[in-house]
């Protein structure tokens, strides 16, 4: 991906195409927007912010990570918006859970009818009774 944006955009479009190109900083490492995790979304993934934890405000965020607070801003509602953050008004903002995999799905099963969730399991249940017999390692 070509890490040049060029000189014809401003500052905030420039933010604005990194954001939508994938390579924002807090959401993805350094490699871009295939590299694994991000300043904070790795913070989800290792457990250091475990389920159920309330992260640290924007103020401290912004000052640990050595950003401005909309760029802090822009990546929480991101993450909250992927289901890996729950933001309370008035209370912070909490870990919901360390799985995009497991957000995606139970946002998926809400909104979908019980004889599809079935289905679906169904055939989750096939494909891991299969699994051994692939020879793909298990990861954890």
């Amino acid at each position: 991906m070509n890490d040049r944006i060029g000189d014809q955009f401003g500052d905030d479009q420039k933010r604005i195409v990194r954001k939508v190109r994938g390579d924002a900083p807090l959401l993805h490492s350094a490699g871009g927007a295939s590299a694994d995790g991000g300043k904070l979304r790795e913070q989800i993934t290792s457990g250091a912010w475990p389920v159920g934890m309330r992260i640290p405000p924007e103020h401290d965020l912004v000052e640990q990570l050595g950003v401005g607070r909309t760029t802090v801003r822009e990546a929480l509602g991101a993450l909250v918006h992927l289901g890996l953050l729950e933001a309370r008004k008035g209370d912070g903002t909490y870990v919901r859970t360390s799985s995009e995999m497991h957000s995606v799905l139970m946002r998926r099963a809400n909104t979908s009818r019980w004889s599809d969730v079935l289905e679906l399991r169904a055939v989750l249940e096939e494909y891991a009774r299969a699994w051994p017999r692939c020879g793909v390692p298990k990861t954890t």
